[in-house]
């Protein structure tokens, strides 16, 4: 009797993270949010500028991206405007945060097409919450 053993060429299905692209100058908030979301078990990519984030998209499309509305350089809005105008980024969905509670900042932010807009410091419940709703 001849035993026939199958040899399945694709490699185990592995549950893939999602990116989330985390954008922030202060370097301390991008730590902080880096490991409270890897805990959530996403693959986390930290920038400090828009610049950077754009970069970065050139070569991945992350799932999501949370940035801080004040940068060096360009700033979160303009980050915000930028993704939502590029018909290649414009439905990744986009989480603003400001230390300042700017009611005009905010209306501002949901009219660029923002998917939330939080306040620093970010509530680990409230972030885990605006990421699943966006």
């Amino acid at each position: 009797m001849v035993e026939i053993t199958r040899v399945n060429s694709e490699p185990p299905c592995e549950k893939k993270k999602r990116v989330i692209l985390v954008v922030d100058s202060d370097a301390a908030h991008l730590y902080y949010t880096g490991i409270l979301l890897q805990r959530l078990d996403y693959e986390i990519h930290t920038l400090k500028t828009a610049e950077d984030a754009l970069e970065f998209m050139d070569v991945t499309l992350p799932a999501l991206i949370l940035t801080e509305t004040t940068l060096r350089g360009a700033d979160g809005m303009e980050l915000l405007k930028t993704v939502k105008r590029n018909p290649r980024t414009k439905s990744i969905p986009v989480i603003m945060y400001s230390l300042s509670w700017n009611p005009v900042v905010k209306e501002t932010c949901l009219r660029e097409g923002c998917a939330a807009f939080l306040q620093k410091p970010i509530d680990p419940d409230v972030l885990y919450a605006a990421i699943q709703q966006a």
